[in-house]
């Protein structure tokens, strides 16, 4: 678990995607694993009216299981404030997300 105060969730998806993509791409032989190696993110942020960090939480590991669900090696973000009293239903997959943050 990774928090990232003062970043959008936005750029934290981003951040997540790079990361997602660095392990991927990255040659582990040297480690002794000779098979590829994958991430799954799941990304949440705190909404300006909430005051219990538990929710955001549940928010991001919901998005966890949500991209292994789908074939793992993904970002997922669950965005509750579109749907503050079902905080888990709204996901959005990011497999092409824009690079906005420099390596």
């Amino acid at each position: 678990m990774v928090f990232l105060p003062g970043i959008s969730q936005e750029d934290a998806a981003a951040l997540a995607q790079i990361l997602r993509v660095g392990f991927s791409e990255r040659a582990w032989g040297r480690y002794g694993i000779e098979h590829a190696v994958t991430v799954s993110f799941g990304v949440s942020a705190i909404n300006d009216n909430e005051r219990a960090l538990k929710l955001a939480i549940n928010r991001a590991d919901q998005a966890l299981y949500s991209a292994k669900a789908a074939g793992r090696n993904r970002v997922v973000v669950a965005s509750a404030h579109l749907f503050p009293g079902a905080p888990f239903e709204n996901f959005k997959s990011l497999s092409e997300l824009p690079v906005r943050i420099s390596a």
